[in-house]
């Protein structure tokens, strides 16, 4: 039986969405996304946009995912961006709207 996808991409213009479809963003799925977000800017997408609209709970290694994100942005010389979190996770907004706002700026 094989598992539903945790995210979906589709493609809007130049940029990419990269929507999180679960609410805990953690060790047991973090590596898949990483590897995701990795292929699709390898795939020449400069512009990603992830959607973390679901997501209600990142641990260290879902926050290792929005570091990542953030390093292969340096590296395609491109742009990321994150969408309003899920209410109930307003403190994991907080700190990855701190994060992204430090290296962008």
């Amino acid at each position: 039986m094989q598992r539903e996808s945790i995210y979906v991409i589709r493609y809007e213009g130049q940029s990419t969405i990269f929507s999180i479809k679960i609410e805990n963003v953690d060790y047991s799925n973090a590596d898949e996304l990483i590897r995701e977000l990795t292929k699709v800017m390898a795939g020449g997408s400069s512009i990603i946009v992830i959607d973390i609209s679901k997501v209600r709970y990142f641990d260290y290694s879902g926050m290792n995912f929005l570091t990542t994100a953030e390093r292969l942005r340096i590296l395609k010389n491109g742009r990321v961006r994150l969408t309003k979190c899920f209410s109930a996770s307003i403190r994991n907004e907080e700190v990855a709207t701190a994060f992204f706002r430090a290296h962008n700026s």
